[in-house]
């Protein structure tokens, strides 16, 4: 049964699809967009219009710091329906690393804020890992590969009814590269499917080009984190790579 067939098929049963995003700033998104902007939400507004008759709501994960899982998530009605329900549940907290991301494992597995388990669970990890100025963060190639088999070994672990789907970091900074291959070698080895976030950010950069090199997918004081253009660009990628 392909993905859409389930989802399909779920909701004409009036039953509820889940989506757990999980990842560092990246994801968490609403210091540099709206929580309306984040690529989360651009995936809801997607899936809202693909299945019409579906209520679809999303789940905002709020955290007080870096050093702190998120504590509470604000939902927002994307669409009323009356054929099934599909939650998205966004639970990116600033700073994460994968080893924070285990240490906040409750946060994303179980019962969610929406009282139900996940369907699919996106990761996104590595920009943080790879800052060797700041080690409390840092983990080399090796471990980062390590930390990560292991994360997702739990996550299969804990929710096996869940599809595992891992993105790539996005960011084209220097020094990240590693970490996208270890990434991209974790996904082929352990099955898992690969979104390809790096290459979408690839295709955009132009060497000499304002912010960075990514125009106005990048704030001018920052390397990294995605503006309401690029978030557009990235939500917009989960969904076609999703249901291709």
């Amino acid at each position: 049964m392909t993905r859409t067939e389930k989802i399909e098929k779920t909701l004409a049963e009036g039953k509820d699809i889940t989506f757990t995003f999980v990842g560092d700033s990246i994801t968490f998104g609403w210091h540099y967009c709206t929580p309306d902007e984040t690529y989360t939400a651009v995936f809801s507004s997607l899936l809202a219009k693909k299945y019409p008759s579906a209520s679809v709501y999303r789940y905002d994960g709020i955290y007080e710091s870096e050093a702190h899982p998120i504590h509470t998530y604000e939902k927002k009605e994307i669409s009323a329906g009356n054929r099934g329900r599909i939650h998205v549940i966004r639970s990116g907290v600033g700073g994460n690393t994968v080893a924070r991301a285990a240490a906040r494992f409750f946060n994303y597995t179980g019962e969610l804020a929406s009282g139900t388990r996940s369907d699919f669970i996106f990761t996104m990890f590595g920009i943080n890992d790879s800052l060797k100025n700041q080690p409390e963060k840092y983990t080399d190639e090796e471990t980062f590969e390590t930390r990560y088999r292991e994360l997702l070994q739990n996550i299969r672990s804990s929710e096996p009814q869940a599809e595992l789907i891992v993105m790539s970091a996005t960011t084209c900074r220097g020094g990240l590269e590693g970490y996208i291959e270890k990434t991209h070698k974790i996904c082929r080895e352990e099955g898992i499917p690969l979104i390809d976030m790096h290459a979408l950010w690839n295709d955009h950069y132009k060497d000499g080009m304002e912010n960075f090199g990514h125009g106005d997918w990048l704030l001018p004081t920052d390397s990294c984190h995605p503006t309401p253009a690029s978030a557009k660009a990235m939500g917009e990628k989960i969904f076609e790579d999703f249901f291709k």
